[in-house]
């Protein structure tokens, strides 16, 4: 549907302006731990063999998760 102006003017006029004080973050590192093994190690092993510096760093930090006895 293209952008009607009559329209465009109601939207806008419905536009609510606010503010929110942050008291806390919480992050949530997701780095492929819903995949395979397998998969993880591919992806890993190709950040790892990378030219990119910033590809090999995200693989060392992957790495850094992973449950002992999986290497």
């Amino acid at each position: 549907m293209p952008w009607q102006h009559e329209r465009a003017d109601a939207l806008l006029a419905a536009i609510v302006a606010f503010e929110i004080d942050i008291e806390r973050m919480e992050g949530k590192a997701k780095i492929g731990q819903n995949r395979s093994q397998e998969d993880q190690r591919s992806m890993t092993g190709a950040r790892s063999a990378s030219s990119r510096h910033g590809d090999r760093e995200l693989a060392e930090y992957i790495a850094d998760f992973e449950p002992e006895g999986d290497s």
